[in-house]
């Protein structure tokens, strides 16, 4: 799949084109979206050993885990090498969202909490739309706690407010496929609407 969307890549007229670089280049430096993959290796390999040593079978050790990684995010350095930066970002995600899908108590989601969430998530994401917005200015560290305050946030509303609609499940489970191949769909209609004017 990913050397196929090289080659079409190149050979589009249209397309983004990036440098020509080697084969061992772009095996270490993931193209495009095919970064994803690379970092969902990462995340399986760090996954597997946190399971085994029982880091992630009780509330309290997998929050400590969660800002382990977290921490590891803030504060270290970018590097696009076999997408290590991408992976040690999402990280803390698949982490909390591990987390609540084993640990939540249907029962303790009260109208309380649920208001808690909403007014959580509206003033991290006012917070971060004055950010961008240039209202005010953030450090590096402090514009990820921000957006990682944010994402779990608006990950804990999704949780709370969750519901079934059977055609969202359905689409589900062709979303990975629908990631891997929606440049094709993506990238076609641009192409055409920019010949089209």
């Amino acid at each position: 799949m990913y050397p196929l969307f090289l080659w079409i890549q190149h050979i589009t007229p249209g397309a983004h084109q990036h440098a020509v670089l080697s084969l061992a280049d772009y095996a270490v430096y993931p193209q495009a979206h095919f970064w994803f993959l690379y970092a969902m290796v990462w995340i399986s390999l760090a996954i597997v050993p946190l399971e085994l040593g029982g880091f992630l079978s009780e509330p309290r050790r997998l929050f400590v885990c969660l800002l382990l990684f977290a921490a590891l995010w803030l504060w270290s350095f970018e590097s696009q090498k076999l997408a290590l930066a991408n992976a040690e970002h999402l990280m803390p995600f698949f982490l909390f969202g591990i987390g609540v899908q084993r640990f939540r108590d249907p029962q303790a989601s009260s109208g309380l909490t649920k208001l808690g969430i909403v007014v959580a998530m509206l003033v991290f994401m006012a917070a971060y739309q004055l950010e961008r917005g240039g209202v005010f200015q953030a450090t590096v560290t402090s514009h990820r706690a921000l957006s990682l305050a944010l994402a779990f946030s608006a990950m804990a509303f999704a949780f709370a407010f969750r519901f079934k609609w059977a055609p969202l499940a359905w689409l589900g489970a062709y979303s990975y496929g629908i990631y891997l191949l929606h440049v094709y769909g993506t990238a076609g209609a641009r192409i055409a609407m920019q010949r089209l004017g």
